[in-house]
């Protein structure tokens, strides 16, 4: 019978002292207990299971005669950390947890943690670990600097090292290190930092072998190399610890709660540039990264550049603090910087509670573009033409796809610069785009820097990706972006536009885009929505709050790298606080199928806030306006300029030669009997317009050969007028008569003014007459299912048959003819008018048996598929 001691500290799953671990014993391959013993001469036995103390140490003797089985079990018993079998003193271990053996023993020897070892020592212990190709034990030293000092003489691959701690026992950066012999320089260059290769200071360059970390595939702590202290430049060691893990995937896990302060990568623009497929996950309440306040606004904290070698997906990036909130100069100018324009594929990323804070108006960006710098003099013009070929070798594009040029010199008189559709590709080399202008000669040049940039397909740009529970001050830039995107719970802050969007442009010219943003909270100082092309982009349950003076549209669905096809807002407040002055709180342009619905616009007051609540442009198509509410004292105000909009009450303009106006509206008239005279004079609403015998200019007309003519002269200059007073009318002449028709219903025509001084002139009256509030003008909406229904009344005008009362606009026409039986007023005589609604538009008197009132209600056919209408 011989004693042996055993002394050692249990480490726990994942780092850190196994406080109050147990070791239970049993005699081998049965369930029955063997003893431990307190003393050398084996007769006080110790407890069973023996308990360690708060730092996992156990320190006790057993018999070398006896043949044991320990399990070594975390405090409350539920993980076994390891398992071994003890046969002839020998421990051979046949289970570990996490790595794979936590502590030292060895036969009649206690030797106390942190010296490291001795050749005896190692020449001693016996103790083997399966996996790995580790045959001759693991030996332990306390720290980093005791592993690199350790001899390397005659080591072989079967040694291992467990290093209890960086720079102290049971601190971060500890782990398992086998030696790996030969010729290693190429991983010590690629890890300076020493997260995963130590190079021995016996030869730092690792030329004759370098310790490798053992680790759980594709796992990273930061600990390993970084400090998190707040205060050291941690730069080189996260990116060494990116760059020399895992290609094919890798997963960083920062401290809980620390701080890892990084500076920029010499002058490239970034601090930490991560190429590999990666997730940062962060512990604890937050992990940060934050800049050091040398770090310039053009500078990226976290980049991510994807290579083409390896498919992205399925990134994490959770629980991270980038920039510092409580100081201003340690900001960067991007806090995550996005860059897939070198990937084949990028998709199923997640972005989950975040925060950042930088200082130049960008939190995250996105960017997908591929920039090409043309062969010399690649443009070439031809003379009175406005096509421009462009040379660039195996393009690969479609007609309607979309290409940018930069750094090109004038050629032929045009400057070709911006974004540009691809017209027409003559060869696999060329390709033709169309200038806003036309070439003064045909020439060839631009330069050799001219440079293409355009974004890639779907397969290029990052996709089916998910951004929650964020807080970004800087908005969000998301530039030919893939499909499937979706935000939640987030809010922007801040500088910049809160989300500035550009979906991704395929060759077909449709976007494969889908972005819906749920539960955004923004008050961005420049905008809180640009959208320049997207496709089924969906903004539902926002709160946007413009604050100060500065954008021009609040949400801006702009168009111009392409169409907007249905987009849409709902369930959103906006609020307008006094003086921002934005000349409309959304634009709709270049949009097709954009819905607005369920939104209120607060303006903080009418003469400083937003001009109007919407304006649709008029290259926007089928856009539909649901329930807006708004504290103006007249209600939501729109301005319409779209073809066929949804909701929105639109009044008729009714055809002049008609001379059918509206029932409320005022009217009058001029005659001319004969020719008045030169200098002859004619006031309309306090304007005077004078006859000459010709060439009048300014408020004056031509007196004709006839009354006709001149009656016609007069007319055009009156509807011509940009004299306000005058421009309230629509004047139309038939034969020697002039027909003033006061725009609007309601009694202030009444107040519209003629009078003459001229020769064989007559006015109907001082002032106009019949106009009342009564009355509904003529009017017509579209609701959400594509029914269009005309409403109000209209008077006095022509009711012979064929004429055409108005021309509906497209958008708006019907599917078929169609005739409507509607109520007509001859003169006291209630009777029934026949219309007639053509394909063209026109709404024609098929049979009207008098002028006194004319009601359009009651008409409502289905308007034509607005996809059959060709827009350019």
């Amino acid at each position: 019978m011989a004693a042996i001691a055993l002394v050692g500290n249990m480490i726990a799953p994942g780092g850190g002292p196994a406080s109050g671990c147990k070791l239970n014993s049993y005699l081998r391959n049965t369930t029955t207990r063997s003893p431990l013993y307190s003393n050398v001469g084996l007769t006080t036995p110790t407890t069973n299971p023996y308990v360690g103390d708060a730092d996992g140490r156990l320190e006790f003797y057993f018999d070398s005669a006896i043949e044991y089985e320990w399990s070594v079990t975390t405090s409350d018993g539920a993980t076994v950390i390891w398992e071994a079998d003890v046969v002839g003193g020998v421990i051979s271990v046949t289970y570990a947890d996490g790595v794979l053996i936590h502590s030292t023993w060895a036969p009649a020897l206690a030797t106390s943690l942190g010296s490291g070892w001795t050749a005896a020592f190692a020449a001693t212990k016996p103790t083997t670990v399966s996996g790995y190709g580790i045959t001759d034990g693991v030996r332990v030293v306390a720290t980093k600097a005791l592993l690199k000092a350790v001899s390397i003489s005659g080591l072989a691959s079967s040694y291992a090292v467990q290093v209890l701690g960086r720079s102290s026992a049971g601190g971060d950066g500890g782990g398992l290190f086998r030696w790996l012999p030969g010729s290693q320089t190429a991983f010590v260059a690629l890890d300076p930092g020493e997260a995963i290769y130590v190079a021995p200071d016996s030869d730092p360059t690792g030329a004759s072998g370098v310790w490798v970390r053992i680790i759980d595939v594709g796992t990273y702590q930061a600990g390993w190399s970084a400090t998190g202290d707040g205060a050291t430049n941690d730069r080189v060691a996260l990116q060494s610890l990116h760059d020399a893990g895992n290609a094919g995937g890798q997963i960083i896990e920062l401290g809980p709660n620390k701080t890892y302060e990084v500076v920029e990568s010499g002058s490239n623009g970034y601090c930490l540039n991560y190429t590999k497929p990666v997730s940062i996950l962060g512990q604890g309440f937050f992990s940060a990264i934050t800049p050091d306040s040398g770090v310039g606004a053009a500078v990226s904290t976290l980049r991510i550049t994807p290579t083409a070698s390896v498919v992205n997906w399925l990134q994490r990036f959770e629980k991270l603090l980038i920039g510092d909130p409580n100081n201003s100069s340690r900001y960067g100018g991007v806090g995550i910087d996005i860059d897939t324009r070198h990937s084949t594929q990028a998709a199923f990323w997640n972005f989950k509670q975040i925060i950042i804070f930088e200082g130049n108006d960008v939190g995250f960006r996105f960017r997908n573009s591929t920039p090409t710098t043309l062969v010399n003099n690649p443009i070439t013009t031809a003379n009175t033409l406005n096509t421009v070929t462009i040379a660039h070798v195996a393009h690969g594009f479609s007609v309607n796809q979309y290409v940018e040029f930069s750094g090109a010199t004038a050629v032929g008189g045009l400057t070709v610069s911006g974004t540009y559709l691809v017209a027409s590709t003559p060869t696999a080399d060329t390709y033709t785009i169309t200038h806003a202008s036309t070439a003064s000669s045909t020439a060839t040049g631009g330069g050799a820097a001219v440079v293409e940039s355009h974004s890639k397909n779907i397969t290029g740009g990052l996709y089916c990706s998910t951004v929650e529970q964020v807080i970004s001050r800087g908005g969000f830039l998301f530039l030919d972006v893939g499909d499937s995107f979706a935000f939640n719970t987030i809010l922007t802050t801040g500088g910049g536009i809160g989300f500035e969007w550009q979906s991704i442009q395929s060759p077909d010219a449709e976007m494969p885009s889908q972005c819906l943003i749920q539960n955004w909270n923004c008050t961005s100082e420049d905008g809180a929505l640009l959208v320049h092309r997207a496709q089924h982009m969906h903004v539902e349950n926002a709160n946007i709050e413009a604050i100060v003076a500065g954008p021009t549209y609040i949400l801006d669905f702009k168009g111009d790298k392409g169409r907007n096809r249905n987009c849409s807002v709902s369930n959103t407040h906006i609020g307008v606080y006094p003086g921002v002055g934005a000349s409309a709180i959304f634009r709709v342009k270049n949009c097709i199928g954009f819905e607005v619905d369920n939104v209120i616009c607060l303006v903080g007051h009418a003469s400083t806030s937003a001009t109007v609540d919407v304006f649709i442009d008029t290259d926007s198509v089928d856009t539909y306006v649901g329930k807006i509410t708004s504290n103006r004292s007249g209600g939501a105000l729109i301005t319409d300029n779209g073809v066929g909009t949804r909701g929105v009450r639109k009044l008729a303009t009714l055809t002049a030669s008609s001379v059918w106006n509206n029932k409320g509206a005022a009217r009058g008239s001029i005659s001319f009997s004969g020719l008045p005279v030169a200098a002859d004079t004619i006031t309309v609403n306090s304007t005077v317009f004078t006859a000459r015998a010709s060439g009048a200019t300014g408020n004056e007309f031509n007196i004709g050969v006839d009354a006709t003519a001149t009656a016609a002269a007069f007319t055009t200059v009156l509807n011509a007028s940009v004299v306000a007073g005058v421009a309230l009318a629509t004047y139309y002449s038939i034969a020697g008569d002039i027909y003033v028709l006061y725009d609007a219903s309601g009694t202030a025509g009444n107040s519209f003014t003629l009078a003459e001084s001229a020769t064989n002139t007559t006015i109907s009256g001082a002032v106009l007459t019949g106009g009342d509030v009564t009355s509904e003008d003529a009017s017509f909406t579209k609701d959400y299912d594509g029914f269009v229904t005309l409403e109000g009344s209209i008077k006095s005008g022509d009711p012979s048959a064929s004429v055409v009362i108005l021309t509906m606009p497209v958008g708006f026409r019907p599917e078929k003819r169609e005739r409507f039986s509607v109520y007509c007023n001859n003169s006291g005589t209630h009777t029934v008018a026949l219309l007639e609604i053509r394909e063209d538009g026109q709404l024609v008197i098929v049979s009207c048996p008098g002028n006194t009132e004319l009601s359009l209600s009651g008409i409502q056919y289905r308007c034509a598929d607005i996809n059959s209408i060709s827009f350019t």
